[in-house]
């Protein structure tokens, strides 16, 4: 006992000591905002007349050391006027402030082989992948993430409103919104990541859903060919093609103690250049060629948003650059729906990265399939106060005691629970969710649609729900109704069994894939233009899972009883097909090697590498009809890829083909190709525009959809940016030789190519264009009117 008193003692005394040696050997200072007292990061302090000094922290920290000889420093920094200073006149820990400046850049003209900042940034992109902390080695780190959103309100206010007033008051003192959270990551070379959010509060929810907001607004590193924001991806001005599109220039070098060389580098996008890009600046050390710091600032021109990031590495074992200290701010003037806001909305994320380890013993147990897991919401998850990595503030505090009081009294959960519903496509109101797509439809053949859906909520049992819906087609004047039943097993996997049974209306040759587009995608626009259908009794039930994160898998079995009661505009005669049953099983398959999963609060959603993407179908058969036995086998498969032709174009392409052999009725025959109206058609991608529907039909077809967007008037202010999209869709079919003589096919080949304008108007978050499409080949029509296709469209878009 004593051995040990006598231990502790000692290290007091040493610990004493040796704080006292510290503090006489470094002097530590910090360098603020003059006017906002916010934090300088990567401000440049340079020691007297010589070129040594370094650089300060995220938070605005930098350490003069004692041994330096002399007592003037220059800090300096782009937006600031510089500052020259007499240490002698500091108190150690003393803040320095900066006066901000609005500095206009004049126009520079550097001749070929005369800018120096271009080879340093050459040299920088030559050992990107060696100091990319993903290619380095593998690693293991714990993140600390906090961010605050707030009001730039004004020092003082001077307004009649009330309501203005109210929201001034309340953002001296508080925040509107606080989140922490605390994240483990997880790294094995080249691009096996994971990363499991451990613990999170958000301010008045009682469970941290969006805790996982901080950690996605920047990517981790500086080293990528495109940084993404906000679901944006602009050009990295280190990369190969940065080096032509950005101006660099040096604006400061300084030499360490060590004797190495840190350049202060800005950049910005070349005047004219159309790219979405980034300006800001770069520390970059020499001899490594690292990126020691790094600001960017993407402007509302690029985003719906202002927003900017900064990065800090350090540099570990001598050799290895890692990410140490990462920063966000967000600014937003209007909201997403166009309404303005009192004062812009400010958000400041910070994220610290501790407990780095270089060299981790991982093995396959420490991986899953998802990239991403929110376990911040899980009974017995651990609290934020166990990680922060700083003590909270006094606004902190005060933010989250009014804000907690606030959501347990007003629900604010409920809003989190809004927008996981709206996401599949439903609106919560209590025990039941309301289904939007049976509100209101419309198509060519039933006209206007009206209708209510409805399904068990998860307030009743977030395992079984049962539902049913009913539908009035006003043209057609055809009643739907159905029901089902459905079990959910396990929503990381998205693993399901649905039974349902339902009296509807089939699009006459249609065929799907399984999760074949977003919600959001204009092919959902196909369903428009139908103008046959088949009424029909079906019984249902598919069992659907995740066999492994990137294959999707899902068994299904149909009864259908199919009552044809118009002629099809494929067949050459006038016959109705006559009324049959079948018995169908089927097993489809969605494969997207490159996709990252995140599995939150929200659900299981994608974080990036959707595509490419390909499906497969397998399906057989067996029915009866009043000519003849039933039996038929079919596959349907199809790839979709999306690329980048330039830092701004992208391509897009997509390949179908199906093949169906066996006994069957012309219903069964492909015919769902074209959208094509005599007036306006509506712009649905990777449909033939000026193809009618059910012109032709298939026992086995081939299509291509190839196309590339460019976008426009990227760097122009004003939200009139055009995007054009050029396409060209071709392709081939056959049937059986039993309807070589009764129904029409495209053998020879089908052809169109078309231009797209799109984002000519903007209301909310709808962007509208118009399109022109025109048939060529051996399938052009005799009236020359008849091979052009004009359409109009509708995007959703942010």
């Amino acid at each position: 006992m004593m051995l040990k008193k006598n231990t502790l003692i000692f290290f007091i005394l040493l610990f004493c000591g040796s704080f006292n040696v510290i503090s006489q050997n470094t002097l530590n200072f910090t360098v603020k905002n003059a006017e906002n007292r916010t934090p300088v990061s990567f401000a440049n302090i340079v020691f007297g007349d010589t070129q040594q000094g370094t650089v300060s922290d995220i938070n605005g920290d930098f350490i003069i050391p004692h041994s330096t000889e002399t007592k003037i420093i220059r800090i300096s920094s782009l937006g600031y006027a510089p500052l020259t200073i007499n240490t002698d006149t500091l108190q150690n820990g003393q803040t320095v402030l900066l006066k901000p400046v609005n500095i206009e850049l004049d126009q520079v003209t550097i001749l070929p082989g005369e800018n120096p900042a271009l080879r340093i940034i050459r040299n920088t992109v030559d050992n990107r992948d060696i100091n990319n902390p993903d290619n380095k080695t593998p690693y293991s780190c714990i993140i600390y993430h906090k961010m605050t959103f707030g009001m730039e309100i004004p020092d003082t206010l001077i307004t009649t409103n009330e309501e203005t007033r109210r929201l001034w008051e309340f953002n001296r003192v508080n925040d509107i919104l606080l989140i922490e959270s605390v994240s483990e990551r997880k790294h094995i070379p080249p691009s096996r990541t994971n990363e499991r959010v451990i613990s999170g509060r958000v301010s008045g929810f009682q469970q941290p859903t969006m805790a996982v907001l901080p950690s996605q607004l920047q990517p981790f590193t500086f080293y990528n060919n495109y940084i993404r924001l906000l679901d944006t991806d602009l050009l990295n001005p280190v990369s190969t093609q940065g080096l032509r599109a950005y101006l660099f220039l040096i604006e400061d070098t300084l030499i360490q103690s060590n004797g190495d060389t840190i350049f202060y580098i800005s950049f910005e996008p070349r005047k004219g250049s159309n790219i979405r890009g980034m300006t800001g600046s770069l520390h970059i050390h020499e001899p490594t060629w690292g990126i020691q710091t790094v600001s960017a600032t993407a402007d509302e021109n690029q985003l719906l948003y202002e927003l900017s990031i900064r990065q800090n590495y350090k540099l570990h074992n001598n050799n290895h650059w890692f990410p140490e200290q990462l920063e966000t701010k967000i600014t937003m003037r209007e909201t997403a729906l166009g309404q303005a806001f009192p004062f812009p909305v400010t958000g400041e994320g910070r994220s610290m990265v501790t407990a780095v380890n270089l060299n981790p013993e991982f093995t396959s147990r420490d991986f899953s399939n998802l990239y991403l897991i929110d376990e911040s919401g899980r009974p017995g998850a651990q609290p934020i106060d166990m990680h922060r990595y700083q003590p909270l503030t006094a606004r902190d505090s005060a933010t989250y005691h009014l804000l907690d009081s606030l959501g347990r009294a007003h629900n604010f959960d409920r809003f989190i629970n809004l927008q996981r519903n709206l996401m599949e496509g439903f609106i919560p109101i209590g025990y039941v969710n309301l289904d939007v797509s049976k509100l209101i439809n419309y198509n060519r053949y039933e006209g206007l649609i009206a209708g209510i859906g409805l399904q068990t909520s998860d307030r009743l049992s977030p395992y079984v729900s049962t539902g049913g819906f009913y539908t009035r087609s006003f043209k057609s004047r055809d009643d739907n109704f159905g029901a089902n039943l459905r079990f959910r097993f396990n929503r990381m996997h998205e693993q399901s069994w649905k039974i349902s049974a339902e009296k509807s209306l089939a699009p006459t040759g249609n065929f799907s894939f399984l999760d074949g587009y977003e919600l959001t995608s204009s092919e959902r626009y196909k369903n428009i233009a139908i103008e046959t259908a088949d009424p029909s009794r079906q019984i249902n039930t598919a069992f659907t899972s995740r066999v492994f994160s990137r294959l999707k898998a899902q068994l299904a079995y149909q009864y259908k009883e199919v009552t044809p009661v118009m002629h099809y505009p494929y067949m050459l005669t006038e016959e109705i097909v006559p009324e049959f049953t079948t018995h169908e099983s089927s097993l489809r398959l969605k494969w997207q090697p490159r996709i990252k999963l995140a599995y939150t609060g929200f659900g299981l959603t994608s974080t990036g590498g959707e595509m490419p993407s390909i499906w497969v179908n397998f399906a057989t058969g067996q029915g009866d009809s009043s000519d003849e036995s039933i039996s038929y086998m079919k596959t349907e498969t199809q790839f979709e890829h999306h690329f980048r032709i330039t830092p701004v174009v992208k391509g897009h392409l997509r390949l179908t083909g199906a093949h169906l052999w066996g006994d069957h009725t012309p219903t069964h025959l492909y015919s769902a190709f074209g959208t094509y109206n005599s007036g306006l058609s509506i712009e649905s991608r990777y449909s033939f525009a000026t193809m009618a529907p059910n012109e032709f039909a298939a026992n086995t077809f081939g299509l291509a959809f190839l196309g590339a967007t460019i976008p426009t008037r990227i760097n122009r202010s004003g939200s009139f940016k055009p995007e054009i999209t050029l396409s060209t869709s071709a392709g081939w079919s056959e049937v059986a030789s039993k309807y070589s003589e009764t129904v029409s096919t495209f053998n020879k080949g089908y052809f169109e190519s078309g231009i797209y304008f799109g984002n000519l108007f903007r209301q909310m978050v709808l962007k509208y264009g118009v399109g022109i499409h025109y048939r060529y080949g051996s399938y052009r029509n005799h009236k020359e009117i008849n091979n052009w296709s004009f359409t109009i469209g509708a995007e959703i878009g942010f």
